[in-house]
């Protein structure tokens, strides 16, 4: 798991991981110097670093003793002192800067992914990955690097114990191999927990965002005792996986410690009965070999805590090769001026079932059209198509008379202005959220504010107050015309409004359906609406049933053509003229 772990770092191209690793090796090569000039200080006996140090300085032709030796590990320390400055601080600015590009490029990608594949994760999903899971990248990303440090002075304490006594050395790996194979048990239940962590808290905060979504109804209705059961049984359920891993966590950090000092001392009891070795040798050698353990015990604790967020890893790892397994497909042809769109015999599946059924309509610029139809006709989903958001067969959908699978699908969404009936305010003020931050002049913008009947609205609010999250202080009338405003103010070739105006009363709904259809000239127009006053003045209306399209006419026209046209309109008192015979 490990070795996957790393990999997954030192692949990337932001993690910087060499330049890194080789800070890590010169810290290393330091340590090892370091603790081995001191060896000489307090024992003087024959062994391969006495002999070592001798002949180095035999080389430099340097008096060899104390004080020369100490001139020695002292700019050592210095020059460790500032490698140890210099890693800590580009491992801070790289990790950030690893996880900065890590979401950066997790929402590049969201944003070129088939739309029909960004549907199969919930909102609440999308942003545990991009916010709390990501985060956890960091976190295995300095756990990683110091667990290759941790081996790596594991490494070097061994070392000069060999050199010091290689007896009791090799006691102490005996003794501490057998303590690391009884700990291994910890490190794959810290695994299991970690993964149990990760699903129950990507439950828990789907369910809370649905919670809070629902919270006005759960007020207006006193629904909470039965919501509130499930998810304090969430919540009860993610508490408890997270005990566990802290819980296994704090184990491996302690225990390690004191069981190191019990086997350091176990060697000098042996060494003492039977080995009759020199003891300053072996309390040198049960110093590195107490670092050793030390060290091991840190890595038990740092491998323990990467398995904590290894299943985050594998979560952001797998997700990222979804997004670039699904990148949607994108034609080269640019359109300017786009003139008509055109259905032909258009089918559309979705998970094998048939949505669209061989439609045929074409909609051309100058003109208003509108679709209308009992929930789960097709109308979301011909609007989804148009916006080129599903991936449709071949000849089957034309922008210009040029197949749209042929079309670059980015430059064409931006000829496109869309108002859903669920208003969109981002953080910012009124004018931010009409302009998108895009570059409009004060005429433009109050000129679109007039044609919304905004006027009111900024004069209260002000143009440019930063306004509450989500815009909580705007009605939802008020948050549909700062939707419509945003939509118009970039002159869109194609304008479509999908319950754009739910929301609105009456008489400013006419007042703006009546501005909209005024500049039909320069776009297409397409709109969804179950209120049906609002589409009169629209020049064809397609009355879908079932996927396809069973009747289509201007209003007065379908009314008399088709009766159940006619019942929708009768039952929101709308009359006009006789049914033809």
């Amino acid at each position: 798991m490990f070795k996957k772990i790393f990999l997954f770092y030192y692949k990337n191209e932001y993690s910087k991981f060499p330049i890194l690793l080789s800070l890590i090796l010169i810290v290393g090569l330091f340590e090892l110097v370091g603790i081995g000039l001191f060896v000489p200080l307090l024992d003087n006996s024959d062994n391969i670093i006495n002999d070592f140090v001798n002949s180095f300085f035999s080389l430099l032709d340097i008096k060899r003793d104390d004080l020369s030796i100490l001139t020695f590990l002292f700019f050592i320390f210095i020059f460790k002192f500032f490698v140890i400055v210099v890693f800590n601080n580009k491992l801070t600015f790289h990790m950030n800067n690893f996880v900065f590009n890590i979401r950066n490029n997790m929402v590049q990608y969201i944003s070129k992914m088939r739309f029909q594949k960004v549907r199969e994760f919930s909102i609440g999903e999308l942003n545990n990955l991009i916010t709390k899971e990501s985060e956890k990248l960091s976190e295995g990303y300095g756990y990683t690097l110091l667990i290759i440090l941790r081996i790596l002075l594991t490494i070097v304490y061994i070392t000069l114990s060999f050199m010091i006594n290689i007896y009791a050395t090799l006691l102490a790996i005996v003794i501490g191999f057998l303590f690391i194979l009884g700990f291994k048990k910890i490190v794959n239940l810290s695994r299991v927990y970690s993964i149990e962590m990760l699903s129950s808290n990507e439950k828990t905060n789907s369910y809370i965002n649905e919670f809070l979504h629902g919270i006005k109804y759960l007020f207006a209705t006193n629904s909470f005792f039965n919501i509130n059961r499930h998810l304090e049984l969430k919540l009860y359920t993610y508490s408890m996986a997270k005990y566990k891993l802290d819980y296994y966590g704090k184990l491996s950090k302690e225990i390690p410690e004191p069981v190191g000092v019990m086997i350091i001392i176990i060697i000098l009891m042996i060494n003492y009965l039977y080995m009759g070795n020199s003891m300053m040798s072996v309390l040198m050698s049960s110093f590195l070999l107490y670092k050793t353990f030390k060290n091991i015990a840190g890595l038990q604790y740092l491998y323990q805590k990467i398995m904590g967020v290894s299943a985050s890893i594998i979560k952001v790892k797998d997700f990222n090769n979804k997004l670039f397994e699904n990148i949607e497909n994108n034609g080269k042809l640019k359109v300017n001026n786009i003139e008509k769109i055109k259905f032909r015999e258009l089918v559309f599946k979705f998970n094998n079932h048939l949505i669209i059924n061989k439609i045929s309509c074409e909609f051309k610029k100058g003109q208003t059209y509108a679709f209308v139809g009992n929930s789960g006709a097709g109308k979301t989903t011909i609007l989804n198509i148009l916006c080129s958001l599903y991936e449709v067969n071949d000849n089957s959908y034309f922008i210009n008379n040029f197949d749209s699978l042929k079309i670059d699908k980015y430059d064409f969404r931006k000829k496109i202005g869309y108002v859903s009936q669920e208003p969109l305010f981002f953080d910012g003020s009124i004018r931010d959220n009409i302009t998108l931050y895009n570059n409009y002049n004060n005429s433009e913008i109050n000129d679109i504010i007039t044609k919304v009947k905004l006027t009111e609205v900024v004069k209260e609010k002000s143009l440019d107050n930063r306004l509450q999250s989500f815009g909580k202080d705007l009605s939802g009338g008020q948050l549909q015309r700062i939707n419509i405003a945003r939509e118009l103010i970039k002159k869109p070739e194609i304008l479509i409004l999908d319950e754009s105006t739910s929301a609105l009363d009456a008489n400013v709904e006419k007042n703006i359906m009546d501005e909209i259809l005024s500049l039909k000239n320069d776009m297409i127009i397409i709109i969804v609406a179950h209120r049906l006053s609002t589409l009169i003045n629209v020049d064809e209306i397609l009355y879908l049933e079932g996927g396809k399209i069973k009747n289509k006419g201007s209003m007065e026209i379908l009314y008399k053509l088709d009766k159940t046209f006619k019942k929708m309109c009768n039952n929101q008192n709308i009359f006009l003229g006789q049914e033809i015979d």
